[in-house]
């Protein structure tokens, strides 16, 4: 992944790889934020699983939807990830969960701490 798969619109970074969008503050933008970017690329089709149980377990979804962590995982879709210099944040503005609620989560690491968990308009 290179800067130059990124186009600059409004103070961010962004592209879309494989159904993705990656915003990336320009105030961070280097090679090792790449690095990271494409590090959790690679690890979210195996991370998601660990992410839907870690919504599951939010009072909110709970509460509103009872959902378990593959129903979870199966109305999720294709993420909007903004990336921080060592954590980020997944949107889900196409999720199956609730059609007119953006699903958010936040990580720290390579998709190695999930928390918190919310649902805006």
């Amino acid at each position: 992944m290179n800067k130059s798969d990124f186009i600059e619109t409004d103070g961010f970074w962004e592209a879309i790889v494989d159904g993705i969008e990656i915003s990336i503050s320009e105030d961070i933008m280097s090679d090792a934020v790449l690095q990271f970017t494409e590090k959790i690329l690679q690890a979210y089709p195996k991370k998601i699983v660990a992410m839907a149980e870690h919504i599951s377990r939010d009072k909110m979804i709970v509460t509103n939807y009872n959902l378990s962590k593959e129903d979870i995982a199966n109305k999720l879709n294709k993420p909007n990830i903004l990336i921080g210099e060592n954590c980020g944040k997944l949107s889900y503005y196409d999720n199956e969960i609730d059609h007119e609620h953006i699903l958010e989560i936040e990580f720290e690491g390579v998709l190695e701490e999930f928390h918190e968990v919310s649902m805006d308009c």
